[in-house]
């Protein structure tokens, strides 16, 4: 938990059915493409949800693995302040890494929209290096 003046941002595990507070904070963010119909009921046991002052701020997706685990779609509300904002890639970032490590992976990797400059810096002052460009696909099942 990290603390920014009085008021800490701390991170959870999101229960299954908060679906829906992750698809808000995507929308929110101001990132990724929000597609219809997606069924947002059960998340599973993936996303780890980072609160300021008690209030939902951000989300990020890690996917457990060994030797390597994943962690994506990482979204902050962009209405919040700009330090709020800081505080809670920082945090969500740790959180994430933390969690890879508890459950036994010895690497992580990660997807970073070009334009997400400062989740770059973060990771980079963490020791990550740049592995690859290339583009991300989905398709629906």
């Amino acid at each position: 938990m990290l603390v920014l003046a009085s008021k800490q941002v701390a991170v959870r595990l999101a229960r299954p059915d908060e679906g829906a507070l992750v698809r808000d904070l995507q929308k929110n963010s101001g990132g990724g493409v929000e597609i219809a119909d997606l069924d947002w009921s059960d998340i599973g046991h993936h996303w780890l949800v980072a609160e300021y002052d008690g209030a939902p701020v951000g989300c990020i997706c890690v996917l457990y693995g060994k030797p390597v685990s994943f962690f994506h779609e990482m979204y902050v509300d962009r209405t919040e302040p700009h330090r709020v904002q800081a505080l809670t890639v920082r945090t969500l970032l740790l959180a994430a890494l933390a969690s890879c490590r508890e459950y036994g992976s010895v690497m992580a990797h990660g997807l970073i929209p070009h334009q997400l400059t400062s989740y770059k810096r973060a990771l980079e002052r963490r020791g990550a290096i740049k592995w690859y460009d290339g583009s991300s696909y989905i398709v629906r099942l």
